[in-house]
């Protein structure tokens, strides 16, 4: 038997615009002498007789060849290792590091249980919008567009009373993203925050996450080392290298993807492994292919968003209103990915809101452990609802208080018997399943380009 399994339980980890930050519960020990049942998995057929099984209600994912896909498939009905074993004429030691194998990676589980295992939510995320100043005109830009920038006092007020939260609420991580506007241009408060957030976090022995989403424009050679030296990881917003990031990512006498590109080389000088945030739209989506041949080729990581609608819409970025040409697009993206396979898993941050690694119910941490900050210290429950705050960081429970607005709490009905609703729990809930189509067209795919990276990089256990 050949079974191939990721490396980790837990895959990939990426800056995206509405990460939720989850983890799959550890499956517990096997229990010895009871009765197993495979649980009901994806199958997508790989070259040389391999196929990927994904399980989304584990979030478990493996490659397995056809001996050891004909040993999962003896336990569609229940039984023991033993009787398994002997169906087959295996061993009794090769049954049982095969279940093991099998049961790590969610493909097995004790008979009759039949619950989901939904991923555990261990981090606080907060995004700090330091300033509504930018020096690009985006045109599906969300963030308010004043002259408001966070005070000193409001900046280290939030960090004190993101800590606090955390503690009140028993979380381990804190997830920080300094945003804006563009959060360079106020570098010097981002450094004072920072400074103040690792002391807390050595202090209360929180683990602390922090990454700054820029455009690059006001990257210096002296603000990458100083975020490297703050442990700061560069998230950098980069949607094409031809017409259409300069259309829709317009810098006032100057080129967005010259200035985005310029800052790579700046951030990488300087040790920094920028991550790159790219928005798609149907003007983007053409260029796309080109655009991740050149991540890949300069081995950086990279996150593709799903552009949404704001109050004043583009018919001409809409997904849904030119679907032909962007799933064209996407296509032809993954395409390239297939031709260089990145060591990183392509399960968790890759495609908008989708994970594979863990069972969801919610897209995102919107209601649940989830706060955008803006300039005056205002709350909301989204980057889309900026200017609908809900509460302010000087609250008794801010947290509480988004807890208890109209924030979704389960999968939609027309979700229930999707196959892959425990991937994407229904898209972002400010859309109400607009990407649905856009998601199923994908996400076959997407588990097919996993087996094949499996393939390629995991070593087999079990051979």
């Amino acid at each position: 038997m050949h079974l191939v399994l990721p490396s980790a339980f837990a895959n990939g980890n990426a800056d995206d615009h509405c990460s939720c930050p989850s983890a799959p519960t550890a499956p517990p020990n096997r229990p010895e002498g009871t009765c197993l049942q495979a649980v009901t998995a994806l199958q997508t057929a790989l070259p040389n007789g391999y196929h990927t099984l994904h399980c989304p209600e584990t979030g478990g994912t493996a490659v397995l060849n056809q001996a050891a896909l004909d040993f999962w498939q003896t336990f569609r009905s229940p039984q023991t290792p033993q009787q398994a074993a002997a169906q087959l004429a295996l061993s009794a030691h090769e049954a049982h590091t095969a279940c093991e194998q099998l049961w790590q990676a969610g493909l097995l589980r004790t008979a009759g249980q039949d619950a989901v295992c939904y991923g555990s939510e261990h981090g606080l995320v907060a995004w700090l919008h330091l300033t509504e100043q930018c020096t690009l005109a985006c045109t599906y830009c969300y963030a308010p567009r004043h002259a408001h920038n966070m005070e000193e006092r409001t900046g280290l007020d939030a960090i004190e009373r993101l800590f606090a939260i955390a503690r009140q609420h028993g979380y381990s991580e804190i997830w920080l993203k300094y945003a804006g506007g563009e959060p360079l241009l106020r570098f010097d408060l981002l450094r004072t925050m920072q400074t103040r957030a690792l002391q807390l976090a050595e202090a209360h022995g929180i683990l602390l996450h922090s990454t700054v989403l820029t455009n690059g424009t006001a990257l210096t050679p002296s603000i990458a080392a100083a975020l490297r030296t703050l442990n700061v990881g560069l998230g950098l917003s980069l949607d094409g290298l031809d017409e259409a990031q300069e259309t829709q990512r317009p810098l006032p006498g100057g080129s967005s993807a010259r200035a985005a590109l310029r800052a790579l080389e700046i951030a990488r000088a300087q040790g920094l492994h920028p991550h790159l945030n790219i928005t798609v739209t149907a003007q983007s989506a053409p260029g796309l292919a080109a655009l991740l041949r050149f991540a890949l080729e300069q081995g950086l990581t990279f996150h593709l968003n799903f552009y949404r609608p704001t109050a004043d819409p583009h018919p001409e970025l809409d997904l849904n209103q030119h679907a032909p040409q962007v799933l064209d697009g996407l296509h032809a993206a993954l395409a390239v990915i297939e031709q260089a396979l990145p060591p990183w898993s392509l399960l968790n941050g890759l495609l908008d809101l989708a994970n594979f690694t863990v069972p969801h119910a919610q897209a995102c941490g919107r209601g649940r452990n989830y706060l955008v900050i803006g300039p005056q210290g205002e709350v909301s429950d989204c980057q889309m609802h900026m200017q609908e705050p809900v509460s302010t960081i000087w609250a008794a429970d801010p947290l509480a208080e988004l807890r208890n607005t109209e924030s979704p709490t389960d999968l939609r009905p027309e979700c229930a018997a999707c196959p892959w609703r425990y991937a994407c729990a229904g898209g972002c809930p400010h859309l109400a399943g607009a990407h649905c189509a856009l998601y199923k067209a994908l996400f076959p795919e997407l588990l097919r380009l996993e087996g094949l990276r499996l393939l390629q990089y995991a070593a087999p256990a079990i051979q």
